[in-house]
């Protein structure tokens, strides 16, 4: 009888934990979880609502602990799990202000991600041309700023085809990062994403200089909020904006900061298409 009942309480405590493991998986698989070199990336059935109405898909910011000691496996001297990395980057030019910051960047001797919008490649491609020389990353921002949670999986692509065939053109380069409009996206997104090998980039600081701030409220907001790993978005398209970028290099270098593209700051660790990043916080 006594082996009886120890066997019992054996089978009664291994269907506990299969219950709980089902559940737990349930949970998970709820929640889309995705798991990227000590990443997780959680995406809700549902979109989260974001800035504005729109929709956002949140994520668990990439784990800086995974990355620490890993080779470095391109030119970036700094290892952006341990220096104090900040990545600025601008969208919808290029524009009639982007020579202006390509100038500061240059004697700055800082490299920044370039968002940009096929349309206004198209009318600017010598700008385009240009900020691919200087060093630069060129991101995809879509052709014309359309909120693709509202387009058809067809649609998406296009608008995203569209742009880096442009790029790739003009500049020689093919985007190999993409950013919403608005930051919106959603699960149909992120599957035309996952097939155009294209991940997606969002950011940590919005100091929501499209309202119109001058430079030294966007500077203000922008140095205020500052964390070693943050991915800065401004719009290379506003004058104040192009003209707060001095201000902001030079008080982040005394303050020990080193800056990086995008792909700088997440390397070494696996990218994966689809999946959205925003920066290692």
């Amino acid at each position: 009888m006594r082996k009886l009942a120890v066997a019992v309480t054996a089978a009664l405590a291994l269907v506990a934990v299969l219950v709980l493991g089902a559940s737990v998986a349930i949970g998970m698989a709820g929640l889309g979880v995705v798991a990227v070199v000590g990443d997780v990336h959680l995406l809700p059935e549902g979109p989260a609502p974001g800035a504005g109405g729109r929709s956002v898909v949140p994520v668990i910011a990439a784990d800086a602990e995974a990355r620490r000691g890993l080779p470095r496996t391109d030119a970036y001297p700094h290892d952006c799990a341990v220096a104090k990395c900040v990545a600025l980057t601008f969208d919808d030019g290029p524009g009639p202000y982007t020579a202006e910051l390509l100038k500061t960047l240059k004697d700055e001797k800082v490299r920044a991600t370039f968002f940009v919008l096929g349309e206004k490649v198209a009318e600017n491609p010598d700008v385009l041309r240009a900020t691919a020389e200087a060093g630069h990353q060129i991101g995809n921002h879509t052709w014309d700023h359309r909120d693709l949670t509202r387009l058809d999986a067809a649609a998406v692509r296009s608008e995203l085809t569209r742009t880096s065939d442009l790029v790739r053109q003009v500049a020689g380069v093919r985007p190999s990062v993409m950013r919403p409009p608005y930051g919106s996206s959603d699960r149909k997104v992120a599957k035309e994403l996952e097939a155009l090998g294209l991940p997606e980039v969002t950011w940590t600081i919005d100091p929501q200089d499209w309202r119109g701030l001058s430079r030294d409220a966007v500077a203000a907001k922008v140095l205020k909020e500052v964390q070693p790993g943050e991915i800065v978005l401004l719009h290379d398209i506003k004058r104040d904006s192009v003209r707060a970028v001095p201000r902001i290099v030079a008080e982040l270098k005394k303050r020990g900061y080193v800056f990086a593209t995008v792909s700088e700051l997440l390397a070494p660790a696996v990218v994966t298409p689809g999946v959205q990043y925003r920066g290692l916080l």
